[in-house]
Order: C-alpha cells, then sequence, then structure tokens
C-alpha cells in the first residue's frame, strides 16, 4: 500500500495511503465460501510477493492473515495489498530471513 503522506498532532500520526475499496480478503473468503484453484493460486502469488518484498527489504510483518490483505476493488480480479505493520520488525542482519527462505 503506497503512503502518500503523514501528518502528526499531539495525540496522533494520521497517514494518507492510497484507497482500497475491496475490503479484507478475510470478508471475501466468507463471502464466497471458497476459490477456485487458479484464483487461490493468483492471490497466493500476490501475498508471497508482498511478503519477498518485505523480506527483501530486511522487514518481517509478524502479522500475515486475512485480515491484514486488502482488494484494491471489488472487483473479482482485484489485486491485493499488504496492510497493518504495526508488529512489523526490520532486521538488522537481512541474511537471516534470506537464509531461511532459501533452506526450503
Amino acid at each position: 500500500m503506497r503512503l502518500f503522506e503523514w501528518y502528526e498532532d499531539l495525540v496522533r500520526v494520521y497517514l494518507v495511503t492510497e484507497l482500497c475499496a475491496g475490503g479484507e480478503l478475510y470478508d471475501r473468503i466468507i463471502s464466497i465460501g471458497f476459490f477456485t484453484e487458479y484464483d487461490a493460486s493468483v492471490l497466493f502469488k500476490q501475498m508471497m510477493r508482498a511478503v519477498l518484498y518485505c523480506n527483501t527489504n530486511s522487514i518481517c510483518h509478524r502479522d500475515l492473515k486475512p485480515e491484514n490483505f486488502l482488494f484494491v476493488t471489488k472487483e473479482h480480479n482485484s489485486s491485493l495489498k499488504l496492510i497493518d505493520f504495526g508488529l512489523s520488525q526490520i532486521f538488522a542482519n537481512p541474511g537471516i530471513l534470506s537464509s531461511l527462505i532459501n533452506a526450503t
């Protein structure tokens, strides 16, 4: 998800991000019941690309779940965005993550 701007006052920080009007992956799973194998593979690939991007940049999200993936639109073939980095951790040694990924 793209961050356009941020503001802060004495109490809060405000983030201005791109609009993702398609809702959570969790809600879509509940509403349709299941995905076809093809649709599931497309979504899973997008999810893993987001995780790989984070890990490549030494970030571990630490809260991956369907509620933290948003659809950009309500369309059937909408792309996913990873959100909620509140528990994320930056790794000082990026080799730790890459060695775990390459071990499989």
